[in-house]
């Protein structure tokens, strides 16, 4: 059974649907054959066998999950072991995680916090119906002990990164719920229900039953949301609640443009960031003079779109140098001398045509010529656009078409 559903998994790229279709088929299989089997001979051994089954498709589902299902490919390959992808510190990952969740209110990491929680919380329920003379701490410690392999497995196969934080997580949630799949109204439901027995459930037990139910209907939504029903993209908008007072000040530059504010008054220039959240809006205030400051580090603000707006002035800081060519051109060019370095920033297609732009970086005073070679793909016509540049005493450039 288990070698199948690898072969096939395998053979199908990792198809999420192929394995749990196949999980939940030999899931139902062994239940009935187990109820029919206990029904013709009252032999409660078919339940044990078929907790058996099931404690073994949870772990390779579990396996399969966290690694070919999430795109990867398992390669074996000792070259691929780069020991930067190994945490041994405990609780440095799971503290910056809390951190931001309570204090910086981002959720990026809520989702994975949780899931690593929760990932072998059935097996609270399934060790100790498996394991002979079962106590929690037998049940806490083959919980850590199936995280510890999970986490080499994907270091070892380089479909994730060896994280002890992870270990720690995945056992924190089997700890957690061992009293509820364990002692009261969940255990004996469940029992009722694998073990077929028929002890008396109370409303009580049902109302528990249906919180239980509920809870983790809302922790699986949770866990889903950033997959299947998160909002593509997010919202940045441009804010100031004064009015501007006109004065061109120097903020930043990188290395091709550089930026001024509109304003002299930029205390109170915001960048408002939504992000959708569970299926809300959430929206948070940052202020420009912070961003640029580097006094707030955030993924999205490294590339400086944000900068191109009405309160920020742009401005190249090289000259710029257009080509136009056909939308099937191949664009390639040779220098005569290195006065220069040609880097492109930015090509625009339109219908049939292409517009490629280049900065002109100037290394020394000289002349230089550029030779464009557009050659097409279709009609394989070559054409040939030549540019000399001139390099001044001062590093200013100027440059014109030649024939």
């Amino acid at each position: 059974m288990t070698v199948y559903i690898l072969a096939v998994t395998f053979i199908l790229e990792g198809n999420i649907y192929f394995l749990l279709f196949n999980v939940l088929g030999i899931g139902i299989m062994a239940y009935l054959t187990s109820y029919y089997t206990y029904k013709e001979t009252k032999n409660k051994n078919s339940s044990s066998k078929m907790l058996r089954i099931y404690l073994l498709l949870f772990i390779v589902l579990v396996f399969l999950a966290t690694s070919v299902f999430r795109g990867h490919h398992l390669s074996f390959n000792i070259k691929n072991w780069h020991f930067n992808n190994v945490n041994l510190i405990p609780l440095t990952g799971i503290i910056t995680d809390l951190k931001m969740i309570f204090i910086d209110k981002e959720y990026i990491n809520l989702n994975l916090l949780l899931g690593n929680i929760f990932l072998l919380v059935p097996l609270a329920y399934l060790y100790p119906r498996n394991i002979k003379n079962n106590n929690f701490f037998k049940t806490t410690l083959a919980c850590f002990l199936t995280s510890l392999v999970l986490e080499i497995f994907q270091f070892v196969f380089s479909v994730g990164a060896f994280d002890i934080d992870d270990v720690l997580l995945n056992t924190l949630g089997p700890i957690i719920f061992y009293p509820l799949f364990n002692k009261g109204s969940i255990s004996k439901i469940m029992d009722n229900i694998f073990y077929f027995k028929k002890e008396k459930i109370t409303k009580k037990d049902y109302i528990i039953l249906s919180l239980t139910v509920i809870f983790f209907l809302g922790l699986f939504y949770i866990l889903i949301y950033d997959y299947w029903f998160k909002k593509p993209g997010y919202g940045i908008k441009i804010s100031k609640e004064t009015d501007c007072i006109s004065s061109k000040t120097y903020a930043t530059e990188d290395d091709y443009y550089r930026y001024f504010y509109a304003c002299s008054n930029n205390d109170d220039l915001y960048i408002e960031y939504t992000e959708d959240f569970l299926g809300f809006n959430v929206t948070k205030k940052y202020k420009i003079t912070d961003i640029i400051a580097g006094s707030i580090d955030k993924s999205f603000f490294k590339n400086k779109d944000y900068l191109d707006n009405d309160y920020i002035i742009k401005e190249n800081k090289y000259s710029s140098l257009k080509v136009d060519a056909l939308k099937d051109d191949e664009l390639t060019f040779k220098l005569d001398n290195t006065n220069i370095k040609l880097q492109g920033y930015n090509v625009a297609i339109a219908n049939s045509t292409a517009e490629f732009n280049y900065f002109i970086i100037p290394n020394k005073e000289g002349q230089t010529i550029i030779d464009f070679t557009l050659l097409n793909e279709e009609t394989n016509e070559e054409r040939h656009l030549k540019y000399q540049v001139t390099v001044n005493k001062d590093l200013s450039v100027s440059y014109e078409e030649i024939n």
